[in-house]
């Protein structure tokens, strides 16, 4: 068992070694509401620290969220264990028709430009319909900006960046989600 010893500097947490996330972090499980009425199951992971705001991290997957269960946590929340110092709401998300996720699956599926109708989804409003939801019923109180892990779901609403969350490309060589 990994013990963990915390500070805070400069309004940071700093760990001396890999966090038990059960006593830094609450794991809520949610199934949010697409435009068309899928619903996208959604972990979402809260630093139990409510005296700073803290950026969204978000992984949208179509491999799995495992493990499932708010009472299960995985090995590790992060790409990397700085983003865990630093302190982020981490979210995972199965995407569109994969695991316990609603709708259907397509395989990298084609950015809608003009969306004439809730029936036109893609990866992009899958990915501002979630945050929009996160900011509205998550973290509004906490005031983060989101950032996602994952370069094909980089354009909002009209097939520009939406003007809420600051894309994050994959790390190379890191081997997490998709």
């Amino acid at each position: 068992m990994v013990s963990s010893v915390s500070s805070m500097i400069h309004g940071k947490l700093r760990l001396k070694s890999w966090p038990s996330h059960r006593a830094h972090y609450t794991k809520f499980e949610h199934r949010i509401p697409m435009r068309d009425g899928a619903r996208l199951f959604t972990a979402v992971y809260l630093p139990n620290d409510t005296s700073s705001t803290y950026p969204i991290l978000m992984t949208r997957t179509p491999y799995s969220c495992v493990p499932y269960g708010a009472d299960r946590y995985p090995g590790s929340l992060g790409p990397i264990r700085e983003f865990v110092e630093e302190g982020c709401i981490f979210v995972c998300q199965d995407v569109r028709g994969r695991v316990m996720s609603e709708g259907d699956f397509v395989n990298m599926r084609p950015h809608i430009a003009r969306k004439s109708s809730a029936d036109d989804v893609d990866e992009s409003s899958d990915t501002c319909d979630t945050i929009e939801w996160l900011l509205e019923h998550v973290v509004s109180a906490r005031g983060p900006q989101p950032a996602e892990l994952g370069a094909e779901h980089l354009r909002g609403r009209r097939g520009r960046l939406h003007h809420r969350y600051a894309p994050c490309l994959p790390l190379r060589g890191a081997s997490y989600g998709d």
